[in-house]
């Protein structure tokens, strides 16, 4: 079948690329607000700091962010002041934030949003009431906004016709995704619903036993991580006798 006649049975969806308001956590010792247990902090140690609106990337560390341009970010202790602490334990006393090396901004927490693209620098530094100081580093990878994929599947050998395509009962169809495109990096992965049934890979094979309207769903991913799906009609029919 054609290209052209393929893109009739896609659907474009507004797959984003990023996550949004989400929450990703360093979870560290080192605020003094915890149980009796907890050590007090010393100098040194890094204060646990949510961030949201951005997508943590796996690193070692796990201090590591992504966002894209003009999306706004906000950090912030991951554990507030009012919490219960043990009696006589130190509270935060101060906060104080430094962004790309030169902003400084105090408060338990801070928004920013990038306009340009690059790696920043976003420092912490705890002060509690006994005087002890408590420092983390976060990094942020600053990216244009991934584009989703296109989902183009293909069925064969297979009938088309304007809402979709009738297969025979019994016969094994091959499912295609190769044609399904992404204009800003390349397709990783496709999975194929079958009408409840679910199989991974670009091109699979699969068999419909009953006859009637079935329901076909493939969703692909791209390497940034921006997901695209599409449904097809496809008429199962009775085999010829």
């Amino acid at each position: 079948m054609s290209g052209d006649h393929s893109r009739r049975h896609v659907l474009r969806t507004a797959a984003g690329a990023l996550a949004t308001g989400g929450l990703a956590s360093v979870a560290l010792a080192g605020t003094g607000a915890a149980d009796d247990d907890e050590p007090t902090p010393k100098a040194g140690d890094e204060p646990p700091v949510a961030v949201h609106g951005a997508e943590a990337v796996p690193s070692v560390h796990g201090t590591r962010y992504r966002t894209v341009v003009g999306r706004e970010v906000r950090f912030a202790l991951a554990r507030m002041t009012t919490m219960v602490v043990r009696p006589g334990a130190p509270r935060v006393s101060e906060c104080t934030w430094t962004i790309d090396g030169t902003a400084s901004l105090t408060g338990p927490a801070v928004t920013r949003t990038w306009k340009t693209t690059g790696t920043r620098e976003i420092g912490l530094t705890v002060e509690y009431t006994d005087g002890t100081v408590a420092r983390q580093t976060l990094r942020v990878d600053v990216v244009e906004q991934n584009e989703a994929p296109l989902a183009v599947p293909d069925v064969y050998p297979a009938r088309w016709f304007d809402d979709g395509a009738a297969v025979t009962a019994g016969e094994v169809v091959t499912y295609d995704a190769t044609a399904s495109e992404d204009d800003d990096g390349e397709i990783v992965a496709a999975t194929w619903d079958f009408d409840g049934y679910t199989v991974d890979g670009m091109v699979v094979d699969h068999e419909f036993r009953r006859t009637g309207p079935k329901a076909v769903t493939l969703t692909v991913t791209d390497d940034d991580g921006a997901t695209a799906e599409t449904e097809l009609f496809v008429y199962v029919e009775r085999p010829e006798r």
